[in-house]
């Protein structure tokens, strides 16, 4: 009937100490429910030895797949809590590296969950977004695009990246409890363009002014920060070439002006175009 012994122990044990509650035998009362008890608390550490070696297997695994990855050499790394995903930045190199677990748990480090893990490496460049987000609203986000860029991120990706997008654009910042803490990254990828690194789950809530959640906001701000500067420094590398392209269009408008006002000649014309397309 049962395929968990434990749970008919803890059935026959509380239904003797009900029998003992009714027919006012205090022995029997006891021995009924000290037992249940019993068997309850040595099931709740079994599930916890479970929960927790389950996690140290699952980190392991993820862990060892870092050191295979070729042309990558490890400077920061985060593991999700609930081992779902990892993040790792090689400052050397200029990459990031992803492992994600490509199958879907509806909870966290379960027995009967499933794990498949992908590695995927991606430049600086590739990372089109970085969001802090509380219970899936944003807390605060940096962006390579404007707000008319991201509306057409969000077009040209399937699924429900786009709506993702969108919805980051709206934000929501107060609240009184929080449950999830994640940081979600978009990339440039169409196969996978996002990922969520989950920080910390609060199953009851917690407040912002909890220290727990001030600990775990401190260790999500420094990688958002990290990002957010990465987004920044390739923003700034690729606006160089276009500006130098618009200073160079602009001088070359200037000289045709000269030019076509007769205030220099052809040849200086040509001189100070060849200088400046030099």
């Amino acid at each position: 009937m049962y395929r968990n012994p434990s749970v008919f122990f803890l059935a026959v044990f509380l239904l003797v100490g009900i029998i003992g509650l009714f027919a006012r035998h205090e022995t029997i009362m006891l021995i009924g429910f000290s037992g249940f008890i019993l068997f309850t608390l040595t099931a709740a550490n079994r599930k916890s030895k479970n929960y927790y070696q389950l996690s140290i297997n699952l980190e392991k695994q993820i862990k060892d797949m870092v050191p295979g990855i070729k042309d990558f050499k490890l400077s920061q790394e985060f593991m999700s809590v609930d081992k779902e995903s990892y993040i790792a930045l090689d400052e050397t190199n200029k990459k990031i590296c992803i492992i994600y677990n490509q199958e879907t748990n509806t909870e966290p480090l379960l027995s009967k969950n499933e794990y498949n893990y992908k590695c995927e490496i991606f430049f600086y460049k590739d990372i089109l977004q970085s969001t802090i987000l509380h219970d899936s609203f944003t807390e605060t986000s940096s962006s390579r695009t404007d707000i008319i860029g991201r509306a057409l991120l969000g077009r040209s990706m399937a699924g429900n990246t786009g709506a993702i997008i969108g919805g980051l654009s709206a934000s929501r910042t107060t609240f009184d409890l929080i449950k999830k803490v994640q940081l979600l990254i978009v990339v440039n990828n169409m196969s996978k363009p996002f990922h969520r690194i989950t920080f910390e789950n609060f199953p009851k809530g917690i407040t912002k002014d909890n220290i727990m959640f001030k600990s775990v906001d401190n260790e999500i701000t420094h990688w958002h920060a990290m990002l957010s500067f990465l987004i920044k420094q390739v923003d700034e590398t690729e606006k160089q070439p276009n500006a130098n392209q618009i200073s160079v269009a602009d001088e070359l408008l200037k000289l045709s002006s000269l030019l076509r006002d007769n205030l220099i000649t052809e040849d200086e014309f040509k001189q100070q175009k060849i200088r400046l397309l030099g």
